[in-house]
Order: C-alpha cells, then structure tokens, then sequence
C-alpha cells in the first residue's frame, strides 16, 4: 500500500491572493515522486527510486521547510481549503445532525496531487466545480447544482456511493498546536458559502468561517480531514478539556506498553486511580437548562422512575440491552444505567451510519412507547449496536461490562474513594465483546467516562520515582498530546467496517511539529511517532503519509533530500542545491537548508564582534571589557581567529 502526497499547483491568475499569500508559483513537489513534463502537466516520475523500505512497511514521510514567512502554513491551508470544498460538495444533502455543516471557499482555484497505491489522483478546485481526476483519465465532476458519479448525474452522492468514493481517498488528520495557528477570526474575510440541496450557493449566516466547521465535527469520520486540537467558535483551546483528553487517550497507550518497551522516554505505567463522579452524567443530560420538571424528576429520581414506566424509552432500551431486572439502589447504578441509555440515543441522533434511527434523541429518553413500529424501531437500534463493532460503540460496550461486573459481584468494590485499573479488571471476568486488535481490547476493558482517571507513571532510571502525568513539563505533555492525538483518529478510522465510509489511506500533517520540544525531543521525534505506529501494528492494513513542516534540523536529519520541500519567500527551492540532511552535521543543515544566510550564532553577539573588528585594529585598543567579550567566544576557532587579526596570540 502507498500513500504519498505529491503536489499541490494553484491557478495564479485566478485564484484568491487571500489564499496564496506569498505563495508565487504554479506547482509545489512535495518530493520527487512526481514531475512536471514538457506539457506542464503533473506526472509519475519515471526515473523515482522507491524509498518506502526506509521509514517501514506502507510508511512515507516528507518535511516542508522554510524560514518564517515563506509560505510553509499558506501551503498546507491550501490542501485543507481543497479538502474542504471538495468534502463540502459531496457530502451536500447527507444528513450532519450532530456536525456543522460544511461551507464552501468561494474563488479557490488550486489543486491537490496525491499517489495511492501506484496510481496518481487530483482533486481539482475551479471555483464552485471540483473535479476529481485519475491518471487513468477517469473523471468525475461535482459542481454546484449537479453531480456526476461515473457516467450518471445525481442530485446528492448516497453514503454507499460515498464509501466507494473513500478506497481512492485518504483521511487527513492535522495538528498544529501553535495558538496563533488555525485561528477562526484570521480567516473572517475569506467568503464562505452555504451550499444546499438544490445547488444553490449562499454566504454563510451564522458568521462562522469554513475552518470552524473542520472542528465542530461528529460525523462518523466521514469528512475526510480533521483540525485538532479543537478550538470553539472564537478559536479557543480549551486546555483543561484537552488534557482530560489526553488522560484518557493514554490510559490504554500506557496499558498496552505496560508490558512492552515504551514509547515515551523510559516511563512505564504505575497505575491509574478512578473515581466516581455522578455529576458528570447529569451533565450529559443537561438538567440544568430543561424546565421539563418531568424530564429532570425522570434524571434525578430514576431509581423510582424505570420500575414505575415499563414503556419509557429508557426501561425498553434497558431491557433490550439485556438489563430488564436492574435495581438502582445506588449511585453507581444510577450512573450506569443513566449513562447506557445516553451513549444509545447519543449514538442513534448523532452518526451518519444510524440515520434510519435519528428520531430517538436524548430528550425522548422518558417517553412513553406505544406503538409497534417504534418498539420494533429501539430494538432494531439496540440489535445494531451490539453487532457494531467500531469506535462508535466503545463506550456502550465499557459500561455493558461495568454492569456485568455488578450483576455477578456487585458495586461494593467500587464503593470508594478510588480504585486502581488492577483492581477493576481483576473483577471483569471477559469483556463481552472482543475488539479485532489488542489496543481495542484494552479500551473495552476501561471503566466507563463517568470514573474519572489520574494517570501516574515511573521512571526506572530515576529509582522509580512516580509522577502525575498532570504534573509532567510542557514538552513532555505536548509530546503526549501529539502522540495520543494521532493515535486516537487512526483507531477509530480503523476501526469502521468497509461497508461504510472507510478511509485506509491516511496523511498525518504536524504543522510546526517541535512546538515545545527541548533539542532531544526534536532528534527522537521521527523515531517515536514511527515506532508508535509500528508497534501498535498500525501500519499492517493501512497506508500512512507523514508531512512535517518544521524549523528544526534535527527532525530533517531523518529526511531524505528528495522527501524535503524547500520554500524562500513563497517559492520553491531547487533540492539539488542543498546538502543531504541525512545523518548529517547539526550545524550543516542550520547553516543551508534553514536559510541562515548571516550564520548561526546569535544576532546580538555577532553584532558586537563586528562592531569591535570595525572600530578597533590591535588588542591594546579593546576596553576590558571588550577583551573580556572576545574571551568569552566559546568556539575555539571564532575566537583564536578573532585574536589573531588583533594581533593577540592565545597562550
């Protein structure tokens, strides 16, 4: 399998300046995969020499770099607005109730080249046209008010037609964790448009901009780009929200290496104590802002209220979960039952792939059924979802195994202050349903949501000490974020059966990838990410393309010079002209592929020097303190050579 971007060419004539910015040229080779021929048209490179064996099995990774200002952002943003129509066109009329819709960038002329397992595609932006294009000339046209699927024009492309669509696509998963980055507020003059079911194109009313609706997404994964990390309306990361993320991103990471050589630095796993917090499924129910008195006694006091409504939509879905004789006693109870019937009806209003369900929402959880087509309805959703076996269900399958460990032994070992992961899984005797990897199975056996983790981990070469991760520096957090970000997305796109939407290419984008990183970060963070997905065995049935747009050399040492892109004030520098960074000297790649035309020791010192090489001839005419500068230089040679010209040998 293969994935590698290759290109992106933009109309300079025609396409938005908003969007190219400094960006002057028609064509950007990501590498040298592709070339440009006699016709000026984008083709394979006859003469490419594979390199796929260097990164690993169905593996590529490639970097932009550039100094600040040279285009390396506007690039990428360019790929992300092409992803955007071209998603916003073809997943018009597809039913979003839990996601935003999508808005269309109006006046991008600008196309993206990608190779997927030997054969070149386009997806070609035209204004309110896309095109999707095969170098096998296989050709199809979405444009504002028809589409053209193979030979056929539609009205709107059907799901089935879309998942067909998806084994010639990748999914793109972004990170760029910089808070001027990917900022709602910097994209305000870019014209968004509203495109409907009848092909009519309107400005946005709601004040949002495209890029706002790449966060606001819960859609089955099948828009085929994801931002993160997420950002509410104003541009916002909610940095206490994403660390909980993170936490329990990591808790199966960290189980699953428990035993394994670890990923991050020598930390292994001490434990992970939960802790039970009733309040956090009350809010999934959002008492608080209904005055339906009902609907909040129906939350509160659902202990009395299941027993006393056999044919609330709860007790049904409770029932054909298998839990009809459930007593609700105590809190723990409560929260199970409560949070059951919440990730159903959640599941069932919110994914693409349970559409036929949408009409159970959260809110008719104490509604009374009555009539057969609505009971056979809530056991057909219930029949799905035990047969689903995706990320979509894990959540429902943790809380099935939570009352499994309640029915056969009760909650009194969970009636504490805390309990350790040891201690819970020591009480599940088998998950009830087995996941198709050995990362899948461990998040089955995770305590529900509403069980709160502290993550501690140790550190073998400092005599075991324990930390919170909570506690950790900030390079080591991001590294954490980035890894368990990555990670996260590529699971649950895994995870979808091929009958759906079912991406099994996938480009991972690290904008400004060493935000954060101490030097030695930066040198191991190739080697990490592409040990993570090796060792997790991500890489057996899904091709992956890394792209890296960094400042740091010590991240292109790990490039081949035929996988850098090299950008100078917008355009694209010749490789050839450049060293090989492989492996090579630090201060070789700092000197030539980062553009430090003035040298690379600080500004303010090399000032300094000159200003006393200018004003002064001998050593006798420094000042003391200016003898004590020179001095100080702490590169032998600079500072041998420096005296020497003053006419002062070094003793």
């Amino acid at each position: 399998m293969e994935l590698n971007i290759v290109a992106v060419s933009i109309d300079q004539q025609r396409c938005d300046a908003k969007y190219r910015k400094v960006l002057s040229e028609n064509y950007y080779l990501f590498n040298d995969r592709v070339i440009v021929n006699d016709d000026n048209r984008i083709v394979l490179n006859p003469d490419y020499k594979n390199n796929s064996w260097y990164f690993g099995k169905n593996i590529n990774v490639q970097a932009i770099v550039g100094p600040n200002g040279s285009g390396k952002s506007s690039l990428l943003e360019l790929m992300y607005r092409i992803i955007n129509n071209f998603s916003a066109l073809i997943e018009r009329g597809m039913k979003r109730n839990a996601a935003w819709k999508l808005l269309f960038v109006d006046k991008l002329y600008a196309e993206l080249y990608y190779v997927q397992d030997g054969y070149l595609y386009c997806i070609s932006c035209r204004g309110n046209d896309v095109f999707f294009l095969s170098d096998y000339h296989k050709e199809q046209y979405f444009s504002a008010s028809t589409y053209s699927y193979g030979q056929s024009r539609v009205n709107k492309l059907m799901v089935t037609e879309m998942a067909q669509l998806a084994e010639r696509l990748h999914y793109t998963i972004v990170t760029n964790y910089s808070l001027q980055s990917l900022v709602s507020s910097d994209y305000q003059d870019e014209t968004s448009l509203a495109p409907d079911a009848n092909g009519v194109f309107a400005p946005e009313q709601e004040g949002t901009v495209w890029i706002s609706h790449l966060y606001h997404k819960n859609d089955g994964y099948l828009t085929p780009i994801v931002l993160n990390p997420f950002r509410d309306k104003l541009g916002n990361i909610d940095i206490v929200t994403e660390h909980r993320l993170t936490i329990y991103r990591l808790s199966a990471l960290m189980l699953f290496y428990r035993n394994r050589k670890g990923f991050f630095d020598d930390y292994k796993l001490n434990d992970i104590q939960y802790s039970f917090s009733l309040q956090t499924v009350y809010e999934k129910y959002q008492i608080r802002e209904i005055n339906d008195d009902q609907y909040k006694s129906a939350v509160l006091d659902v202990e009395h209220f299941v027993p006393e409504h056999p044919k609330s939509v709860m007790s049904i879905l409770l029932s054909e979960m298998g839990f009809s004789n459930i007593r609700l006693g105590n809190d723990i109870m409560r929260a199970s039952a409560l949070y059951l019937v919440y990730k159903i009806l959640n599941i069932a209003s919110k994914y693409p792939s349970y559409t036929e369900f949408d009409q159970w929402s959260l809110r008719r959880f104490d509604e009374t059924v009555s009539s057969k087509d609505d009971l056979m309805s809530l056991g057909k959703l219930v029949d799905k979802i035990l047969k689903d076996k995706s990320h979509i269900t894990i959540k429902v399958i943790q809380v099935r195994n939570l009352l499994e460990i309640i029915r056969k032994k009760g909650t009194a070992p969970l009636e504490k202050e805390s309990f350790s992961i040891d201690e819970y899984l020591s009480l599940l005797d088998e998950p009830v349903v087995k996941g198709r990897n050995k990362l899948f199975n461990i998040m089955y056996t995770l305590p529900p949501s509403f069980f709160i983790p502290t993550l501690t981990i140790k550190n073998p070469n400092k005599n075991g000490d324990t930390i919170d991760v909570a506690k950790l520096s900030s390079g080591e957090r991001q590294l954490l974020y980035t890894l368990s970000t990555y990670v996260y997305h590529i699971r649950n796109l895994l995870s979808i059966p091929k009958d759906r939407v079912a991406y099994r290419h996938i480009s991972l984008i690290l904008d400004e990838a060493e935000i954060c990183f101490h030097p030695e970060y930066q040198r191991l963070f190739v080697s990490r990410l592409l040990y993570m997905i090796k060792s997790l065995n991500l890489n057996l049935h899904c091709a992956y393309n890394i792209i890296l747009s960094t400042h740091s050399p010590f991240i292109l040492s790990d490039m081949p010079r035929e996988n850098i892109l090299y950008l100078d004030g917008g355009e694209a520098q010749k490789r050839e002209d450049f060293i090989r960074p492989l492996a090579a000297n630090i201060s070789d790649i700092l000197y030539q592929s980062f553009f430090l035309k003035n040298g690379f020791i600080g500004e303010w010192a090399r000032t300094r020097i000159n200003e006393i090489l200018q004003k002064k001839d001998c050593w006798e005419q420094l000042s003391s303190d200016e003898q004590r500068f020179i001095n100080e230089i702490g590169d032998d040679y600079v500072r041998k050579q420096i005296k020497r010209h003053l006419g002062e040998e070094e003793q």
